[in-house]
């Protein structure tokens, strides 16, 4: 209980907050019936000096009354939880730093029944924003462990006494060179060359599978530059796990919105263009170990390294 924001207090008054927490057995008593009771009950309290010991010579020159009921999630929130939360909202980018000062004060001044009772609905929206339906559950599911390697192949062909002749480019998962060579060509082939005398003619090289970073600075939308790690399955050039350093240099998966803003920035890279190492990422065979085998992003395309491949040579003929 509280003196309204607005009261006007004079020189020797004391203003006192009165907290009471209480657990009702409600006997089938609907929740806003208890309110109107104890609002009314606590007035006719005070009023007959239910503050003040009865018998003192103090008086109640003004009071209010506030009866807050606290759901069950709310009322379970600890220090823990809460500290968690907030922190993975500033590593995120979704509390900006400067936004702090203001939040700081506004729950200061609240009462902390109201703070545990946002705290609790937020949490519980995000938890629902961050439904497995909106995300990648098992590593298996993108085929991050199948068989097979990754290999680059150039495909061609050739006429009887002439130099080779471009036709595309492939890449992907194959079990050895030989397979890698027949997927190439099945997929790149130009089908008028059979009526020709030209051979199919392929340049392979087998490649690390990944690209993969684990100190690449990024500035999110609004915010400061963060360090960021992540990683790029070629064979299906997708960005699949992201994480963001933050406060105790602790590292927290990037949500959906964010990781496709990180995924802007290495396309505006080119980092799919790599053919060798380069500044802040590497070609790496494997995964690296901090990614975890639940992936935390949805997966988010990250276009043809190649967008203009190897124009077609029409076949002679």
């Amino acid at each position: 209980m509280a003196v309204s924001p607005g009261s006007t207090r004079q020189a020797g008054d004391v203003v006192i907050h009165v907290a009471m927490e209480v657990i009702y057995a409600s006997d089938g008593c609907p929740e806003k019936d208890i309110e109107v009771m104890l609002n009314r009950g606590m007035s006719e309290f005070i009023n007959r000096g239910g503050l003040t010991g009865f018998d003192a010579p103090m008086v109640v020159e003004e009071h209010s009354v506030r009866v807050i009921s606290v759901p069950l999630p709310a009322d379970r929130i600890d220090e823990e939880q809460l500290t968690d939360w907030i922190s993975r909202r500033i590593e995120n980018g979704q509390l900006p730093l400067e936004e702090i000062p203001r939040m700081m004060a506004r729950y200061a001044l609240a009462h902390p029944a109201d703070m545990r009772i946002e705290f609790a609905e937020r949490m519980e929206m995000e938890a629902e924003d961050s439904s497995p339906s909106a995300r990648i559950t098992q590593a298996s599911d993108m085929r991050l462990l199948a068989d097979g390697d990754f290999y680059y192949v150039e495909v061609g062909f050739r006429a009887p006494g002439a130099s080779v002749e471009p036709l595309d480019i492939w890449q992907g998962l194959a079990a050895n060179k030989e397979e890698a060579q027949r997927k190439a060509i099945a997929k790149c082939w130009d089908a008028r060359l059979d009526a020709t005398d030209c051979k199919p003619d392929t340049r392979t090289k087998k490649e690390p599978r990944f690209i993969a970073s684990d100190n690449w600075g990024h500035i999110f939308s609004g915010k400061t530059e963060s360090l960021t790690r992540w990683v790029i399955d070629r064979s299906t050039n997708t960005l699949i796990d992201a994480e963001v350093c933050g406060f105790g240099a602790r590292w927290t998966p990037l949500d959906t919105a964010n990781a496709e803003d990180l995924a802007d920035s290495l396309r505006d890279n080119d980092v799919l263009e790599l053919d060798a190492d380069c500044g802040d990422s590497k070609m790496v065979g494997k995964l690296p170990e901090w990614v975890s085998p639940r992936l935390q992003i949805s997966v988010i395309p990250m276009g043809s390294p190649y967008p203009s491949q190897a124009p077609a040579a029409q076949p002679a003929g």
